[in-house]
């Protein structure tokens, strides 16, 4: 039995794309219309169960992929610029070059996920899981990140990182790395020194209990 399936607009409710098939699935539906080349800004996915899909280079600039499961997927490239990815499952999705700017990823979990190169400009990732996520020269400008995960990613050091809005927790985390190159360097400068006294009863609050004190 044939099923049809609709991505409608999740503002206007109006269809976006239809497809009909035997053992249909909205994961099938999205493949064909972007294979059409289907406008699917502000498409409403909402829930879609999306795991290891191929939406490379795909525009779902508005999306709604809230509480979507997008696990293991292929996004790089993808316009996801404002889509709502709040409590999606993008756990080790490849999001390498994708526009998240002013993207909802409040409690996404981006454990393990590739965000290399990624803008994510003005993003709300308030609660998310980003442990192991790779954010080598993605852009944090402005990107909340208050509550987040950040154990084992991969942060890179250059303009784009510099002002992102970010919790006591994480600028802890960041100083006991800074004052752990300060402690092990030979030529530390007496500057550097009076720092690391100063500093280190703040850096020794840091959340994880398997790394030494100073």
């Amino acid at each position: 039995m044939n099923i049809k399936i609709e991505i409608k607009n999740r503002f206007t409710g109006s269809v976006l794309f239809s497809f009909e098939k035997e053992e249909n699935t909205i994961k099938d539906t999205l493949l064909e219309a972007i294979k059409s080349h289907a406008d699917l800004r502000g498409a409403n996915l909402c829930g879609a169960n999306l795991c290891g899909a191929d939406l490379c280079g795909a525009n779902l600039c508005g999306a709604d992929l809230c509480d979507a499961n997008l696990c293991g997927a292929n996004l790089c490239g993808a316009d996801l610029c404002g889509a709502d990815l709040c409590d999606a499952d993008l756990c080790g999705a490849d999001l390498c070059g994708a526009d998240l700017r002013g993207a909802d990823l409040r409690h996404a979990n981006l454990c393990g996920a590739d965000l290399c190169d990624a803008d994510l400009c003005g993003a709300n990732l308030c609660g998310a899981d980003l442990c192991g996520a790779n954010l080598c020269g993605a852009d944090l400008c402005d990107a909340d990140l208050c509550g987040a995960d950040l154990d084992f990613s991969c942060l890179y050091f250059s303009c784009k990182s510099r002002k992102p809005k970010t919790d006591e927790k994480q600028r802890i985390q960041l100083c006991h790395h800074l004052l752990s190159w300060i402690k092990v360097s030979e030529n530390a400068t007496d500057f550097e020194k009076e720092l690391f006294e100063f500093a280190k009863e703040y850096a020794n609050r840091f959340h994880r209990e398997d790394v030494e004190k100073f």
